[in-house]
């Protein structure tokens, strides 16, 4: 059984996970079950309001487990797609249950080890509750090395029973026909005539969004993007990011494509002289692999994990120095093309068999530590 998101919660990078789990799953003979918290308290009141998150909690920690515990019967092992629901493994003792964790962002936070983001006394009390649900179940399935390194750095989870299963693709990502791209900026606003660059994310600050529009900024001042554009993709702006683009004076220059369809972003991929993904921070990052897979060129931070994910494949910048990105950028687009095929080499190493194979291992890993528990007693 798939433990997945409340979907008032909007966290759309964890609800396509789960639904390639299961996907992934059923595709290979298990019988499976996606459940997620339903929505009743949070009915009363619309999206966005003061008091939703309240009543988000009510349906996510107080309706919820006695469903999750009751469907529970059925399955053989209850896995929990996102680290960020950790806590429901303390329910579920009685149950074999592995969690996947993507990053420990949230979960630092509360712990108060990531500079300029604290949490409320109610966020540290969930986040130090899933840190105990990580540390509670029987395996942990982690989506980079790093985070399973960052894992076993702030959890007392064993070593022996964490692995790795990279992302694999969400979506047949591949290269579109130039006919579909134009159409697809075309019908989004954009001049399928103008070159552009591409950023695909949210608004968490560790996204750093400002960040792409200072080195965007930065790239308008070397001679062969003077007249680019930037396809800034994903979560709808922020009024801060506004702001830091009309500083820049980059109003004209850049489009908002506000929660872009699969399809949508294929193309937009698939056209783009590059992604531009300065994140400071990721468990994964899984538009790296998406753009590969379309044949865009990756530039990304030179930090874990996005480092380990491109390799050779990227071009990497510090994403603190807007001026040297734009310089390594247009340094590493000089070999577009072969950018560009290197990518689709890398991307191959994501694969759904790769992934169910460390999936399958992982689930008897976690079956095994149930019975050699059952035997000690």
């Amino acid at each position: 059984m798939l433990v997945g998101n409340y979907a008032a919660d909007r966290s759309e990078s964890m609800n396509r996970y789960a639904e390639m789990l299961e996907r992934v799953l059923a595709e290979r003979g298990y019988a499976v079950r996606l459940i997620t918290p339903p929505r009743i308290f949070g009915k009363l009141i619309r999206d966005g309001a003061g008091p939703a998150k309240w009543l988000g909690y009510l349906d996510k920690y107080l309706a919820f487990p006695r469903r999750l515990m009751k469907d529970a019967a059925w399955a053989d092992i209850v896995h929990i797609s996102d680290q960020g629901n950790a806590s429901y493994a303390r329910l579920l003792r009685r149950h074999v249950t592995v969690i996947t964790c993507h990053d420990m962002f949230a979960i630092r936070a509360g712990l108060g080890t990531i500079p300029d983001h604290s949490l409320k006394y109610t966020g540290r009390v969930l986040q130090e509750s899933n840190r105990k649900g990580l540390e509670t179940a029987d395996a942990v399935v982690c989506v980079s090395d790093y985070t399973k390194e960052e894992l076993l750095r702030f959890t007392t989870c064993d070593p022996a029973r964490v692995r790795v299963a990279h992302n694999p693709l969400n979506y047949p990502y591949a290269p579109a026909a130039r006919k579909e791209i134009n159409s697809t900026l075309a019908h989004l606003g954009a001049d399928p005539e103008e070159p552009y660059f591409l950023h695909v994310g949210g608004n968490f600050a560790y996204k750093n969004r400002a960040g792409v529009a200072r080195i965007f900024s930065e790239l308008r001042k070397i001679a062969p993007y003077r007249d680019a554009k930037l396809l800034m993709a994903g979560a709808r702006w922020s009024p801060e990011l506004r702001e830091s683009i009309a500083r820049l004076k980059l109003d004209d220059a850049m489009l908002e494509v506000e929660t872009p369809s699969n399809e949508q972003l294929r193309a937009l991929y698939s056209g783009a002289l590059a992604l531009i993904f300065p994140s400071f921070y990721e468990g994964f990052g899984w538009p790296l692999v998406e753009a590969q897979a379309c044949g865009c060129p990756v530039a990304t931070s030179s930090r874990r994990p996005m480092s380990d994910i491109v390799g050779d494949s990227g071009i990497l910048f510090d994403p603190l120095d807007e001026r040297g990105a734009a310089l390594r950028i247009a340094g590493g687009l000089a070999d577009r093309r072969g950018m560009s095929k290197r990518g689709l080499d890398n991307v191959a190493r994501f694969s759904p068999a790769a992934m169910f194979a460390e999936l399958e291992a992982t689930y008897e890993l976690a079956g095994a530590r149930r019975r050699d528990q059952s035997a000690d007693r």
